[in-house]
């Protein structure tokens, strides 16, 4: 956020509510707050979070909050304080103090333990109290079991596309032979063994499946790049087509092992050339 916003350390900005530009809802009247600290980017929803002690919160909400009386004897402090020059001035209290008075509409539990009563916790404070309790880790099973199904969908269309893939380059190279049969032949003649043919039609396999890769890469990453700034808006996240995960290794390794075994066949159909036989239909 500090980065989105161009904030550094020392930096001063007003609050407002909800997410739009609006000059109604700023809080104009009240305090800047002032950046005093930048955390390190963690890739969770702090990086979006402007993090504040819960006293700067009710100090910018009390002009809101305050009844017609209290708001009265306020103005008569004022008017009193201005009659004795400014002799007695009040201490502001320190913004890590906590008040009484205040209300705190959330708050975070940590459990010590995972039994019986801590799973019902959250049941019986929604049952039997006009609070609402939310556990994390039940909301976020629920929202993998909505999003299951499309994740599995997923799945399978990406292990049908790579069966295509190794099917694709099997049939290219077996049907390369077809034509390239009189050139191997010569190849054999002219002193190359089968065992040469075997390895150039591999590499010819590994070189498409090599290709491939990279293409995807690049229409992967390059979407996701181009995409970035309208998912962002959306989501509140960050995302680029710049990181490169570590799982990715393991699709190049794939890649290359499902292109090693569709050019096995078609390497040992090339090896097994018959120079005579293949030389006398020209």
């Amino acid at each position: 956020i500090a980065a989105t916003l161009g904030m550094k350390i020392g930096d001063e900005f007003k609050s407002s509510h909800g997410f739009v530009d609006d000059e109604d809802l700023a809080h104009d009247d009240a305090a800047s707050f002032k950046v005093v600290g930048i955390l390190a980017e963690s890739g969770t929803v702090l990086d979006q979070l402007i993090l504040t002690t819960n006293q700067t919160y009710w100090l910018v909400h009390e002009h809101e909050g305050g009844s017609e009386e209290e708001e009265q004897d306020h103005s008569d402090q004022t008017h009193e304080g201005h009659q004795h020059d400014h002799a007695d001035h009040e201490v502001p209290k320190p913004l890590t103090e906590a008040e009484d008075e205040k209300d705190i509409t959330a708050l975070l539990l940590k459990f010590k333990g995972r039994n019986f009563q801590a799973l019902n916790l959250q049941r019986n404070i929604n049952e039997n109290t006009d609070m609402q309790a939310a556990t994390p880790a039940i909301e976020i099973n629920r929202l993998y079991s909505l999003m299951n199904t499309g994740e599995q969908a997923l799945r399978i269309l990406a292990i049908v596309i790579i069966i295509v893939s190794g099917l694709s380059i099997f049939i290219s190279l077996f049907s390369s032979l077809k034509e390239r049969k009189y050139e191997l032949a010569l190849m054999r003649v002219m002193g190359a063994t089968p065992s040469k043919l075997f390895t150039l039609i591999v590499l010819e396999g590994l070189m498409l499946a090599f290709i491939g890769f990279l293409v995807g890469m690049f229409l992967s990453h390059g979407g996701m790049q181009i995409f970035a700034s309208a998912l962002k808006e959306a989501y509140r996240y960050s995302f680029s087509g710049l990181i490169f995960l570590p799982k990715e290794l393991l699709l190049f390794a794939g890649a290359i092992v499902i292109g090693f075994v569709a050019a096995v066949l078609p390497a040992l159909q090339a090896s097994n050339t018959d120079i005579s036989e293949t030389l006398s239909e020209v």
